[in-house]
């Protein structure tokens, strides 16, 4: 699957964030994360294709998103989730903007639930719960 531009796809993130967020989450979109991270003193782990940032400096809590995507980076996200046990529910991820919507929930799970990197498999299921009941209603 491939991800031409997250941009389009704001307006439908953004809502998601407003469902599920306890407090404000800024949506970032940029070319590269790492890149993002280092212009704006985060620290993040290698390149990620997503990554929640905690409020800092007065400023308030951010999901930043890469813009564009190919056929590798999601995969590499679809793996994680065949690995982590979330195959049926990976299957759901068809298009675009449901993989965004997973991939912005799943962020927001490690902001709501302060997980660290070693939650990966909790903030997937977070996710699809969320995702689900958006399905189901």
């Amino acid at each position: 699957m491939f991800i031409t531009d997250a941009e389009e796809h704001r307006a439908s993130l953004e809502a998601v964030l407003l469902r599920h967020a306890s407090e404000r989450v800024s949506l970032e979109i940029v070319e590269n994360v790492a890149s993002w991270a280092v212009a704006n003193h985060v620290t993040v782990e290698g390149n990620p294709l997503a990554s929640a940032i905690p409020a800092r400096n007065g400023l308030s809590r951010s999901i930043v998103l890469q813009r564009k995507m190919d056929e590798n980076d999601t995969a590499g996200i679809l793996g994680r989730l065949d690995f982590g046990g979330h195959s049926r529910e990976r299957s759901l991820l068809v298009n675009p903007k449901l993989f965004l919507r997973h991939t912005v929930l799943h962020e927001l799970a490690h902001l709501e639930n302060n997980w660290g990197q070693a939650y990966e498999d909790e903030s997937d299921s977070w996710a699809f719960e969320r995702l689900s009941a958006q399905w189901r209603g």
